[in-house]
């Protein structure tokens, strides 16, 4: 628990546990370098007494100002740019005892008193300065040079601080961190106290980052009953979100039900209690109650309207008829092919045949089975019709990866339809100006990502829809792709025989082999482009994983007359984060190897951060206009304020500290975050170790990111279990059953 003085201008935080290695550092603060106000992170220059040069001491704290006198615990560390320097994990900050430490303090402190009277005051009244502006304020005018105006406005600055860092003291004393404590105090202001003393739960929905049990544990120190309603409601909301974020859009009301008794630690009696908020969510509309294969679910109201809306808006489409229809489609889509050079079977043109006729069309199918090759044919029909198309996907890899294929340049969903102010700029009152929108890897689509772009098309853009149902799908909520093909009302081609070409890859015939059911050839032949490497142990696994990682740049190595390089060309996969095959074990080993001397390193997360190092954008974030999912490369550090920038893929992007939490190393990723990419090269471990997770769509979306070598590392038997595991995690949506209520035709009234 953070501690607090009683000073009301100082606070002390303790943030990681001290261990027993830490030393401890105190003086006065000579200049604050520098000062992230969102973050709480500081870069100061102290002088240490006894020591004549000044030392540089980072952390965090909820505010900071030259003249206080600080103590911290932490350690020592050697930056690489900046020297030496104290990195404090527990700061204590207080007034000022000597005159100078306090002159410093008051014209820092104080906007407008500045070093000239900040010197009267000290010269008048001495150390006890501050006692006079709290308790004998009408002092402060007969001090020469002050006068009347300038006291009001002193004894306004001091209270004003005492009152923000009073408010500040009492939220790190529950419990926040410095950074989220200023955070709650600039949304709130004068009425913090208030607020929270109120309803602490209010925490959970205004600032990012304060969850349900953040709120809770806060809760719990300002004495707020168990069973107060505002702690009830607050839980089902949290619930909820975390169905959504699991990619459910809603949770049978039972389940809901039993997991709040869970989470609120209640007696079953308490269910009562729980029903009695439900109902209340309820008729506010904050919830909304409707069934999912005959089993009463309980959805959020936001992500219940989409579904409905994105259900009313494809049959609307359907329904109409297109507004340039194309004349004499198979001449059009000959035309096509030998302009080309390409020859479709049957089943290929039957599928662009339906594309082009149709106002809402669905293609779907495996590796090898010619997505892309009909996905062609169907751009350039459009074209020679004289057609406006774009081509699009849900991340950057994706977008690229179509633009090679389909060979016209493809940008990702939000960049299609352009971000301003954290608001798409297309939207249902300035639709695209598209004649056909192609939208490729729709399996990654999730709800809320599909409405924005449906409102983002005029009512007679034509949309193509692209994607691969049986692998992973969307990680935000519901299931979009499947949801459509379920529903049978949307004009579908499902393809399902594998080309020639596609039948000499022994990746898309592993493929192929574990959707049906069986696992992968479990044996690795030198020069094939599909193989496994049998081991029990994941020590051993992960060794000679890391080994091939590091020799791939070798000609020939594995594929004849091929070298690939380790950073740009090759992706390590593991189903799960933990253990010794795990992410972040992975990361930590791949980084050592791949980027051992960085020109400049900071602290990240659980390790470092250093120029070169490889990593994902783990977030939307419009403001950059960087997506969740697109990988990119550290070209900078500045370790004096812990600024980074990235390369994604030529932009140049700047992160402050505050918004590091948005990137993770990327050497290695788990199965989920790499929907939607290619890669020449895929590594992917498997460990018994990763039973919970061992799914056969996980494993096929795994094989599946491989473009010409896929190796897997691991244990036979959790590579069979994840063949033969079709059962895949419930997610509650009510997308297809919209869909077809909406297709019906309207019932005429009875006579």
């Amino acid at each position: 628990m953070a501690q607090v003085s009683n000073n009301p201008t100082g606070t002390h935080v303790q943030g990681n546990q001290v261990a027993a290695s830490d030393r401890t550092i105190a003086g006065v603060i000579l200049r604050v370098t520098f000062y992230k106000e969102e973050s709480g992170y500081f870069i100061v220059r102290v002088q240490v007494a006894g020591v004549r040069e000044e030392q540089t001491v980072v952390g965090t704290a909820a505010s900071i100002t030259a003249g206080e006198y600080l103590e911290a615990k932490g350690r020592w560390e050697h930056n690489p740019t900046y020297g030496r320097q104290f990195r404090a994990n527990e700061v204590r900050l207080s007034l000022p005892v000597d005159k100078e430490g306090i002159i410093k303090f008051l014209s820092s402190a104080l906007p407008g008193v500045g070093k000239t009277y900040a010197r009267k005051l000290v010269e008048a009244f001495g150390v006890d300065v501050s006692y006079v502006i709290e308790n004998e304020p009408h002092r402060l005018s007969s001090v020469p040079g002050i006068g009347k105006k300038r006291a009001e406005s002193i004894i306004g600055l001091w209270a004003e601080r005492s009152v923000n860092h009073g408010i500040l003291s009492w939220l790190c004393g529950l419990g926040l961190s410095p950074a989220f404590a200023g955070k709650v105090h600039k949304m709130y202001g004068a009425n913090t106290k208030s607020i929270i003393t109120n309803n602490p739960y209010q925490l959970a929905e205004d600032i990012h980052g304060i969850g349900f049990r953040k709120a809770d544990a806060m809760a719990g120190k300002i004495g707020i009953s168990p069973s107060n309603p505002f702690r009830i409601k607050a839980a089902l909301r949290h619930l909820m979100r975390e169905a959504t974020d699991s990619g459910s859009c809603g949770l049978p009301r039972l389940e809901v039900q039993n997991d709040a008794i869970e989470l609120l630690n209640f007696e079953p009696e308490g269910m009562n209690l729980i029903d009695v908020q439900i109902n209340d969510l309820l008729e506010k509309l904050v919830l909304v109650e409707s069934p999912v294969k005959q089993v009463n679910c309980l959805f959020l109201a936001e992500i219940y309207r989409k579904e409905q809306e994105i259900a009313m808006e494809l049959i609307e489409r359907v329904k109409t008829d297109v507004r340039y229809p194309i004349p004499a489609i198979d001449s059009v889509i000959l035309e096509a092919e030998m302009k080309l050079d390409i020859a479709l079977e049957a089943s290929q043109r039957a599928a662009v045949s339906m594309a082009l006729r149709e106002s809402v069309a669905v293609i779907t199918g495996g590796p090898g089975t010619g997505k892309t090759t009909i996905t062609r044919v169907i751009v350039e029909a459009f074209k020679e019709a004289g057609m406006r198309v774009l081509v699009c996907a849900p991340t950057g890899k994706a977008a690229k990866r179509a633009s090679e294929a389909i060979g016209i340049p493809a940008s990702t969903i939000h960049r299609m339809l352009e971000v301003k102010d954290n608001r798409f700029v297309h939207c249902r009152d300035n639709p695209l100006e598209a004649d056909a929108v192609v939208v490729d890897e729709l399996s990654m689509v999730d709800v809320n990502l599909f409405r924005s772009l449906l409102l983002g098309l005029a009512p007679s853009t034509r949309l193509i829809l692209v994607g691969d149902v049986d692998q992973l799908p969307s990680v935000g909520p519901g299931k979009v792709l499947a949801d459509i093909i379920d529903s049978m009302v949307i004009p579908t081609s499902r393809l399902t025989e594998i080309f020639r070409q596609a039948r000499e890859s022994h990746i898309i015939m592993n493929a192929h082999r574990v959707n049906g059911g069986l696992p992968p050839t479990l044996t690795y032949t030198p020069g094939a482009d599909f193989g496994f490497l049998s081991f029990s142990d994941d020590q051993e696994a992960q060794a000679a994983l890391l080994e091939t990682a590091m020799n791939l740049w070798r000609p020939g190595k594995f594929l004849a007359g091929k070298q690939f390089d380790p950073l740009r060309d090759v992706q390590v996969l593991s189903p799960m984060r933990k253990g010794e095959l795990g992410v972040d074990r992975l990361n930590t080993e791949l980084r050592r190897r791949l980027n051992p001397s960085p020109d400049v390193e900071i602290v990240f997360r659980d390790g470092k951060l250093g120029t070169g190092d490889k990593v994902i954008q783990t977030k939307n974030n419009y403001t950059k206009a960087v997506f969740n999912g697109e990988i990119g490369f550290v070209t900078q550090i500045i370790a004096a304020n812990r600024t980074v920038t990235v390369d994604f893929d030529g932009r140049q992007v700047e992160y402050v500290s505050a918004d590091l939490d948005e990137l993770r190393l990327a050497y290695a990723l788990t199965i989920h975050r790499s929907q939607g990419s290619e890669f020449p090269v895929v590594l992917m471990a498997l460990s018994w170790g990763h039973f919970m997770m061992l799914k056969r769509n996980l494993l096929y979306t795994g094989i599946t990111r491989a473009r010409e070598l896929m190796l897997i590392f691991g244990d036979p038997r959790a590579t069979r279990r994840a063949a033969q595991d079709s059962q895949v995690e419930e997610r509650y949506s009510k997308l297809r059953d919209w869909l077809i209520s909406e297709a019906r035709p309207p019932q005429k009234a009875a006579a």
